[in-house]
């Protein structure tokens, strides 16, 4: 009777844990596709940038661009026309992605510092898990022993 006890005890633990692991498992499920996400995102800001800066080179390399004399007038003139506004903009526009570009790289970190702690829960939820199976499979059979050794000493008490 005390095995019984027992076997229904650890039975109640290894419930306990599968629920967590569940758990666990539909974290990392989650926390792999956010990363995978937020890499589609990054990369597709990427090469939108990377075009329109493609462009813009392209732009300031042609002979007949005001871009082509603006290096030449920078040091002597303070203007504020188009030209000046434009290399703020795009000056402004550059920290502004080599900002989000930075926060990109610490999420990117973070998530997989969250992944490293949930990958190691489960891994001893996993371990909690092994552990309460052999203890069931023990008191399992330790409880089919007891049985067995009980019958016969009741076949004799009856006979």
């Amino acid at each position: 009777m005390r095995v019984n006890d027992t076997v229904e005890e650890v039975e109640r633990r290894l419930r306990s844990v599968k629920s967590p692991a569940g758990k666990a498992r539909n974290y990392q499920e989650y926390a792999n596709r956010l990363n995978e996400l937020r890499l589609n995102y990054a990369l597709q800001e990427y090469h939108t940038n990377h075009t329109k800066l493609t462009e813009l080179d392209s732009k300031r390399e042609e002979p007949n661009s005001s871009w082509t004399i603006w290096p030449a007038i920078w040091p002597s003139s303070r203007t504020t026309g188009s030209e000046a506004s434009g290399v703020d903009a795009l000056s402004q526009s550059r920290q502004r992605y080599e900002y989000e570009l930075v926060q990109a790289k610490a999420a990117v970190q973070s998530a997989q510092q969250r992944q490293s702690y949930a990958e190691q829960q489960l891994e001893q939820i996993a371990e909690q898990l092994a552990t309460f199976e052999r203890d069931r499979s023990e008191l399992q059979t330790k409880l089919e022993a007891v049985t067995q050794s009980s019958m016969p000493k009741r076949k004799t008490f009856s006979g």
